[in-house]
This record gives C-alpha cells, structure tokens and sequence, in this order.
C-alpha cells in the first residue's frame, strides 16, 4: 500500500491532517528496487536500566506479500499471546483498491474481522466505501462520495446493528465538517515551499529537487513557531539524520545506520537517539 500510495487530505482536524501530509514525505519503507515478492521484518526495541545497561524492552515481527505489479496484497503483524493481525488487499486492473479483509486471529481461530468495499466511477474518483464487521453481518460504516462542477461532497451514514440509519452528515469530499486546508506552493531558491494551512494552523513544508522533505516547521494559530523538524539523507536517499526542535531549541537527534542488499534495499536499520541505540529492525526480503 504504501508502495503506492498518494497523499489525501484524510481525518477530521487539521493538525491531524497536517501531521499525515509531512510523515507521506519521511516514510523509511519507501519504494522497494527490484520486483519484491513478499518482505519479513523483525524489530527490537531497546530500553536501558539504572546502570545504563541495554535490555530488549519489545519485539514484533510483520510480514507483507506483493503481486508482481507491486501492490500490496497481504500483510500480518504478529501480537504477543498468539495473537495476529491480518490484512487481505485486492486490485482492480489500475491498481484502486477494491477491498480490504482483516482478521484478528488468536490460535488460528479469528476473532474478529472486518470487510471494507470502495467503489470508484469511470474515471477512478471513489463513489462508495463501506466497511462491514464479520464479513458481510453487520454494516458498519458507509460512506457515498458525490461530485458536482462547484465543490465535491460527501454524505456519511451511520447505521445501527439492524441498519437502521443513524446520523447522516454532510462533509466536503475532504470529509472535513467545519474546516478548510489550503495549500501555497513557492520557490526558496533551489528549494519547494509548501505552505499547509487549517484551523489556524499552519505548516511549511521544504522539499529539495527529487521532492524529499528536508525541513517541515509547524506553527500555532497565534503564528508562533511550535516546532521544526530537520532532515539528511545518505547517498541512497534514505534518512540518516532527523533533528526535532521546540521552538528553536534543538531536543532530540535521531541517526539510523543501514546495511543493504544486492539490489539497494536495506536489510538491518539501527536507530539511535541522542547516540543512545533504541531500536534495531532487520528484514528478509525475497524476489521474484
């Protein structure tokens, strides 16, 4: 999924909105080189006791399949106690996601599970999406998209266990209820400026010519600097160093180390925090 995704303006408040749209820039996932069949991952998370010695804190282990088009189509992210996740995605022939099947499953038996549908109209706009608990027994969530010529709209249905409906609201296609997000784009030298604005909130976005976020600063409604994030990238374009600012003053510096395969996807990620190690991911990734 995130092989292919694009940015949409997605949730209910800007400064939620605001943080989506700069974390779709810093992703260390990225595109796989090479036609990837399915990937295994096992992080570390390490944490360190009085005498600064480090211990394993946490683990968790994912594993994700793609069809040779490259998309997405099936991921587990293993739980403690035998529990799992799982996500089933499906295509259509231009890549929109059809559906989406997840279970939650604790010693092979499923637990829980969703059914999620999205329907587009002829020229690929989503029309309807609906999302189902325990296949098809009992709806959920449904949204219809509507589109004119002056503003695209949404109508959302909620439903009770007997589908009976609830609560119809209206949204901008954005599905925001009482806000609005706009966008300026300027040049800074060699440099893209996005300004992203909503509820008073503002951010810039800097980006360098290969569109990789380099610096994001966010700001209040008052228009005072709350935060600034700085980024650097190894030779294979992926971050080396992330700096956190509150307000002017640097707090946190992040450094990851990478080892990587024949084809230039990296296989171990170290992590550090103010030269302090605190998480070790390492993956196995197979070809066609």
């Amino acid at each position: 999924m995130k092989d292919r995704a694009t940015f949409r303006v997605l949730g209910m408040f800007a400064m939620f909105t605001i943080a989506l749209f700069l974390l779709s820039f810093i992703s260390k996932d990225g595109k796989f080189k090479g036609r990837v069949k399915c990937v295994t991952t096992n992080e570390e998370n390490i944490s360190y006791d009085s005498t600064n010695k480090p211990y394993i804190m946490s683990s968790s282990k994912s594993y994700s399949e793609y069809d040779r088009r490259g998309d997405h189509v099936l991921s587990i992210n293993y739980r403690s106690d035998n529990y799992f996740d799982k996500n089933i995605y499906l295509y259509d022939t231009l890549g929109l996601l059809i559906s989406r099947r997840y279970f939650l499953v604790n010693n092979n038996d499923t637990i829980y599970s969703l059914y999620e549908i999205h329907t587009y109209d002829e020229i690929g706009r989503e029309i309807k999406f609906a999302k189902y608990q325990n296949r098809f027994k009992k709806l959920e969530d449904s949204i219809t998209y509507l589109y004119n010529d002056i503003v695209d709209s949404v109508t959302k249905s909620e439903y009770d266990s007997k589908g009976k409906l609830l609560k119809a609201e209206r949204y901008r296609y954005d599905k925001k209820l009482k806000s609005l997000i706009t966008f300026n784009y300027k040049k800074r030298g060699r440099f893209l400026v996005k300004e992203v604005s909503g509820q008073g909130n503002k951010s810039i976005v800097i980006q360098d010519k290969k569109m990789k976020l380099i610096e994001s600063e966010y700001y209040n409604s008052d228009d005072i600097l709350v935060s600034r994030n700085q980024y650097y990238y190894n030779k294979r374009g992926d971050i080396r160093i992330s700096k956190a600012y509150s307000h002017d003053t640097l707090t946190t510096t992040y450094t990851y180390y990478y080892t990587y395969d024949k084809r230039g996807n990296w296989i171990t990620d170290s992590t550090f925090i103010n030269n302090k190690l605190i998480e070790v991911a390492k993956r196995v990734i197979e070809y066609y």
